[in-house]
C-alpha cells in the first residue's frame, strides 16, 4: 500500500512518528506534510494511494481542492482507508468524508509524547486500547480510577526501551466505555475525548496555550486586553481569531502581532482590534466555542 502522510515533519513528531509505524507495516509513505494541496490532489489522482493519515479537516480541504481542479475524489482517487487524528471527528464529518472519498474513515487517539494508545476498528464503536500500553483513566484531583462513562485524565505507561513512559499524565480527558464491541473484542475502549485538564486546546492539529499568546501580547504595551477564540467555520475547518483592545493606535501593530503569533504558535490567526469594553473582564483568554454535537 501507498500512504499519503499529511502530518508535519518540521518541529513536531507527528509526521515521523506515524511514518515509522507505516513503514513497519510494509507501506510506502509519501511524506507530503500539511501544505501544497494542489500537488497532493495530483498525487492522489495519479498514484495508487490507498491510505491517508492526517487530520480530518485537511482531508476535507483536499476534497474541496480536488473539486476546484475538476477531480472527483470518489472516482479519481484510490483511497481505501483514511486514518485521522489530532482533531475531534464528528460523525457528520466522518459521513461526509466517507461519501466524498469512498474510503473508510477511522480515527486513532495519540499524543506527541510517543503515545498512540487507542484506535477504532471497522465497527467505529469506540477506540480500542492498545494492549502494549497500560492506560489508566483517573480523576484529575483525587487520582482515583473513574467509572465507565465519566471523564478522566489519561495516565499511560509505555514500555518503549528507547523512550519509556511511567504513569505519564498527558492532561487529556477521555471517557471510557466497557460494553462489548461489535468486532468481538471485549476490552475497554475510549468512547470520546472530552477535553483538557489545562487551558490548552487544539487548533488545526496543533496545541495552543494561553500563555503562548500572553507572551506575545506582553511585548506590546498598546494592548490592554485580549481574547483568542476558536470556532468552526461554514466549511467545517477551524477559525482562529484574536481580538485585542488597544489603549492607542500603532501603525502596523495588528500585522506585527499576526506575524508573531504565526512564528510563535505556528498557526495563522486573524487579529482584529475591538472597542474598549468589548472583552468582558475575567473572560477566558482562550475560548474554544466549537461544538461537536
Amino acid at each position: 500500500d501507498i500512504v499519503l502522510n499529511t502530518f508535519s515533519y518540521h518541529l513536531t513528531p507527528g509526521g515521523f512518528g506515524l511514518e515509522d509505524q507505516l513503514i513497519a507495516m510494509g507501506c510506502a509513505v509519501v511524506p507530503a506534510g500539511p501544505q501544497n494541496t494542489e500537488v497532493q490532489v495530483e498525487i492522489l489522482a495519479k498514484l495508487p494511494v490507498t491510505g491517508y493519515v492526517g487530520t480530518p479537516t485537511f482531508l476535507k480541504l483536499l476534497c474541496d481542492k480536488a473539486v476546484e481542479t475538476g477531480v472527483d475524489p470518489a472516482k479519481d482517487w484510490s483511497l481505501e482507508v483514511a486514518f485521522v487524528t489530532a482533531e475531534k471527528l464528528p460523525e457528520q464529518l466522518r459521513a461526509e468524508l466517507q461519501e466524498r472519498t469512498g474510503a473508510m474513515v477511522r480515527q486513532i487517539y495519540g499524543s506527541a509524547d510517543g503515545l498512540y494508545p487507542a484506535y477504532e476498528c471497522w465497527a467505529a464503536s469506540g477506540m480500542h486500547l492498545h494492549p502494549d500500553q497500560v492506560i489508566e483513566v483517573l480523576d484529575p484531583e483525587t487520582r482515583a480510577p473513574v467509572s465507565a462513562g465519566e471523564p478522566g485524565e489519561v495516565v499511560a505507561t509505555v514500555p518503549n526501551p528507547n523512550r519509556p513512559l511511567l504513569r505519564f499524565a498527558n492532561a487529556d480527558l477521555v471517557v471510557l466505555r466497557d460494553d462489548p464491541c461489535p468486532c468481538g473484542r471485549t476490552g475497554s475502549r475510549i468512547a470520546r475525548v472530552a477535553g483538557r485538564v489545562d487551558e490548552s486546546t487544539k487548533v488545526r492539529g496543533m496545541f495552543v496555550y494561553p500563555d503562548q499568546i500572553a507572551e506575545i501580547m506582553a511585548r506590546h504595551p498598546e494592548v490592554q486586553r485580549w481574547q483568542a477564540v476558536v470556532e468552526k467555520n461554514a466549511q467545517g475547518t477551524d477559525d482562529f481569531r484574536v481580538a485585542v483592545e488597544l489603549a492607542s493606535e500603532a501603525a502596523g501593530l495588528l500585522d506585527k502581532i499576526t506575524q508573531e503569533l504565526r512564528d510563535h504558535v505556528r498557526l495563522r490567526a486573524e487579529v482584529n482590534a475591538v472597542a474598549p469594553g468589548t472583552i468582558a473582564e475575567g473572560a477566558k483568554r482562550l475560548d474554544d466555542r466549537r461544538s461537536y454535537e
